[in-house]
């Protein structure tokens, strides 16, 4: 389920570009074009869920996941 106004939705269905580091059946993750610091990455299920509270728990373990995996990369290179 996707919502067709949603930003995110968006670019998980790859219609509007955007700066992939991660991919997966479940999530994609992204360079932020507006980063509060560089190589600020947002990671996002591609299904729409209107709240954090909604996301599955295999979902919501798979964000955290794939957070915690590439935060020493983006350490590494952004400092």
């Amino acid at each position: 389920m996707s919502n067709a106004n949603c930003l995110f939705c968006r670019i998980a269905k790859s219609e509007v570009p955007a700066r992939l580091v991660h991919e997966s059946k479940a999530l994609v993750a992204f360079l932020d074009i507006h980063p509060i610091r560089k190589g600020h990455v947002l990671v996002v299920p591609r299904q729409h869920f209107p709240n954090y509270d909604d996301l599955p728990p295999d979902v919501a373990n798979e964000v955290m996941s794939v957070a915690q995996r590439l935060a020493p990369a983006l350490r590494t290179s952004f400092g």
